[in-house]
């Protein structure tokens, strides 16, 4: 089933709620070739469990490469 324009919007607000989200965002607009999971946490600061954590509430907005 389709999700509505205000489901997502909803989706989309709610994952960038959050300003580390935000800067992961930032992060890989401005990498046009992306970065690697390890880069992201050494460039952050952050634990890997927290990491993982606004990953996960980014599903959708960012995509994830399994190749690297």
């Amino acid at each position: 089933m389709a999700k509505s324009k205000e489901e997502i919007e909803s989706v989309i607000f709610q994952a960038l709620s959050h300003p580390m989200r935000r800067t992961i965002i930032t992060l890989l607009e401005g990498n046009t070739k992306g970065l690697l999971y390890t880069e992201l946490i050494t460039e952050l600061g952050l634990p890997t469990g927290k990491m993982n954590y606004h990953v996960e509430q980014l599903q959708g907005l960012i995509m994830k490469n399994e190749e690297n």
